[in-house]
């Protein structure tokens, strides 16, 4: 079975254990082969931390994508974190669109129990998620809530 490969989308921070510093490693130690598409670069992450420097690579996503979609590249899975601005929701959108690729395993000559697997099922809520996530995104759900007394 070929290396899964997955397109991990998600900002670069310099400092702190999050963004693609943390995720790569992870999924790469699991057998994964990932391929950064970073959305932004911060000096530090965004928790607890001000005066943080940020580098929107919005424009960067779509150059990616084509050349990506130029070599043929298909992803077994799509991973999004951090956005670096609001237009890089529908990005996101159009990437996974694109870039679907079949689940390795999935077939039923790589599975012997592939009978108990509901693939179509899986299949309909996964775009259930993404046409209601990402397509019908509105103001309300781009607006974090103001850090009240009683978070603290």
């Amino acid at each position: 079975m070929p290396t899964p490969r997955a397109a991990v989308i998600h900002d670069l921070s310099g400092f702190g254990r999050c963004s693609l510093t943390e995720v790569i490693p992870i999924l790469s130690v699991m057998g994964v082969q990932c391929c950064p598409l970073p959305t932004a670069f911060l000096s530090t992450h965004t928790g607890g931390f001000t005066g943080f420097t940020f580098l929107d690579m919005t424009e960067e996503l779509p150059k990616t994508a084509k050349h990506w979609k130029s070599l043929g590249l298909q992803f077994q899975a799509i991973y999004s974190g951090f956005l670096g601005s609001e237009r890089q929701i529908g990005m996101v959108a159009d990437f996974i669109r694109d870039f679907r690729g079949e689940i390795p395993g999935a077939r039923a000559l790589d599975c012997g129990n592939y009978l108990d697997h509901n693939l179509a099922m899986t299949n309909y809520v996964a775009n259930r998620y993404l046409e209601n996530t990402l397509y019908k995104i509105d103001e309300e759900h781009l607006i974090y809530p103001e850090k009240t007394e009683d978070m603290e």
